[in-house]
């Protein structure tokens, strides 16, 4: 089990991304939450085995999403390295 955190930037608040993000979730066994930062990026941090974990970043990524948000590297909670 693993948690990663990652910070979205870019055209990400008012537009329905977290949203996106919640059901494109509804896909994999990872739980976590996603939320507005008062800067203007988007938090999301995610629970679950390392493998379901990128398989749901990579679907993140991949999706339909209007809109090409730029994350920073995964981040390990735990302080390990992504």
């Amino acid at each position: 089990m693993i948690s990663l955190q990652v910070f979205y930037e870019g055209n990400v608040q008012g537009v329905g991304f977290r949203w996106s993000i919640r059901h494109i979730a509804k896909g994999f066994d990872v739980t976590g939450w996603v939320r507005n930062l008062p800067d203007g990026r988007v938090e999301l941090q995610i629970n679950g085995q390392e493998s379901e974990a990128r398989a749901f970043l990579d679907g993140v990524m991949q999706s339909e999403l209007w809109f090409r948000p730029l994350p920073a590297a995964p981040r390990f909670l735990d302080g390990t390295a992504g």
